[in-house]
């Protein structure tokens, strides 16, 4: 049998910390293989001269809480691989997946939110509401959209060993949250 045959059968005979490494190596291995043939977005940011504001001018708007999020991840270490904009084909369909970040302590699926004003839903509803001065919109509830996200991620990965995916919703706008969260899903 190979090396990793060997790693999985006897895991007595090699140091935990060993197998780790392998894990993630091979974790890292399939996500830059699915960033290689990941779709691309149909429009690019381009800069814009040296303004700044003429730069955010030309992002899509939900692009701007990504960039923002894009920027923050960018500050972790050298044990952190992350990548940013997934598209992944699951069961015969594709899902975007803003972020993901493979590290030690497992994988951890961001979904980013750009909104603002006032935002009530609870965990498990399938929409939540957003509130601006004193117009009302329906907002797709991103706790159970990113659960969709891990789910996609944990079917990638199947057949590999068990590594725990960490879904994160990030929210970059100024947003005033009032949620009613029971359990995890």
């Amino acid at each position: 049998m190979g090396l990793f045959a060997d790693i999985v059968s006897t895991p007595r005979h090699i140091d935990s910390g060993l197998l780790i490494l392998v894990l993630l190596g091979i974790i890292t291995f399939v996500l830059i293989v699915l960033l290689l043939v990941k779709m691309h977005r149909s429009t690019h940011v381009k800069e814009v001269g040296s303004d700044s504001r003429s730069h955010w001018q030309r992002v899509r708007p939900w692009e701007r809480g990504e960039l923002h999020v894009d920027h923050i991840l960018s500050s972790l270490g050298p044990d952190y691989t992350v990548l940013h904009d997934m598209v992944l084909l699951s069961n015969g369909y594709t899902v975007q997946i803003d972020h993901i970040v493979v590290s030690r302590f497992g994988i951890f699926c961001i979904e980013t939110k750009t909104h603002s004003g006032k935002i009530y839903g609870s965990e498990k509803s399938e929409f939540w509401t957003q509130y601006v001065g004193n117009k009302k919109y329906p907002l797709r509830n991103p706790i159970r959209q990113n659960y969709g996200h891990m789910k996609t991620i944990e079917r990638v990965l199947e057949g590999l060993p068990w590594v725990p995916i960490i879904p994160i919703v990030a929210f970059a706008g100024k947003v005033d949250l009032n949620l009613s969260l029971e359990n995890s899903l």
